[in-house]
């Protein structure tokens, strides 16, 4: 069914011609024909990681359980123009229905018959325009059957279906309508796949599964894909935690420095205060001294206008020829 993978080989390279900021990247593994094989290895037990192998081994399992011959794989290349090395496509899930000529391989090109049935991809930030956009009418030019796309529970996008399937029509891609059902006493939506006789849904913990005919139920999981979930679960309630640590440290933090804040407004405060009064002190005792340099200046005018009335009263005295008591007649009677 499957036949084994060809060789990888490595693209020549020498020290001498590779500038020096590129001798710490690992080289790039291409197949016979220099196509690339692979890229950056996905992380584990991330949301995306975790959706891609809960669809695979439904997917397995319901074919399988079915007897039909298949090849499904994940973070896989395909190509679908040839002489084009650097641009192909990466979906997370592709499922051939009739197994490609090569076998299991980790690069397809579309024009050898490398033709898939279905292929799925799992929304990421990264990833979102690029699997609703460009992906989507690629995966149409070529004549797959099915597209179908879903987003984590943790990848929330607003207005947009946590699940979206597209058949292939006169015109491209044409969405699948939903079906609402009743599993295990709850409500979900289950959306028909023509390629896999089944339905894709999500079940109660909001993810991505197969929901078979033939068990009437979801797809069933292995002990080993149960304890990778749950081991992501794990350690999604450690992030989170680790996470609300951090904002309550921060939040302290923040509450600190508000009072920090609070305590140098109020100190501001009764500084501004009371060079307001220092103000208003100097500006009363400058009142005060114009008060008295005005009254100073009353008093000398005073003084000036007695001196002159007195003159005055000297000279009419003297032409009258009265002595004032202090100055002898000029008679010197």
């Amino acid at each position: 069914m499957a036949g084994p993978a060809p060789a990888l080989k490595e693209r020549p390279a020498t020290l001498s011609h590779l500038p020096e900021e590129a001798l710490d990247r690992p080289r790039e593994a291409v197949d016979e024909d220099g196509y690339l094989t692979s890229t950056p290895t996905m992380p584990e037990l991330t949301p995306h990681h975790i959706a891609v192998k809960l669809a695979i081994e439904s997917l397995e399992y319901h074919l399988d359980k079915s007897g039909q011959e298949y090849l499904c794989a994940g973070n896989v290349l395909l190509y679908d123009l040839p002489d084009q090395r650097r641009r192909f496509l990466s979906p997370d899930i592709i499922l051939f229905l009739t197994p490609p000529p090569g076998g299991q391989a980790r690069v397809y090109k579309a024009w050898e018959g490398d033709l898939p049935d279905l292929v799925a991809e799992v929304l990421s930030d990264s990833t979102l325009l690029n699997d609703l956009g460009d992906k989507k009418a690629r995966y149409a030019q070529l004549g797959i059957a099915e597209y179908w796309i879903f987003a984590p529970p943790e990848f929330h996008i607003e207005d947009l279906p946590a699940l979206q399937g597209f058949r292939l029509g006169r015109y491209g891609y044409e969405p699948i309508a939903p079906m609402a059902a009743q599993v295990k006493g709850y409500a979900a939506d289950l959306y028909p796949s023509a390629v896999l006789g089944a339905a894709w849904g999500e079940d109660a913990q909001a993810l991505l599964r197969l929901f078979s005919p033939l068990e009437n139920d979801w797809c069933p999981l292995s002990k080993e894909v149960r304890q990778l979930w749950w081991q992501a679960q794990q350690q999604l309630i450690e992030e989170r935690a680790r996470a609300d640590r951090e904002q309550a440290r921060a939040d302290r933090e923040q509450t600190r420095a508000d009072r920090e804040q609070a305590r140098a407004d109020r100190e501001q405060a009764r500084a501004d205060h009371a060079e307001t009064r220092v103000q208003q002190a100097e500006t009363q005792a400058a009142r005060e001294r114009t008060r008295v340099q005005q009254a100073e200046t009353q008093a000398a005018r005073e003084r000036t206008r007695a001196q002159e009335k007195i003159a005055r009263l000297q000279r009419l005295l003297h032409e009258q020829g009265i002595a004032l008591p202090d100055e002898p007649p000029e008679n010197g009677a």
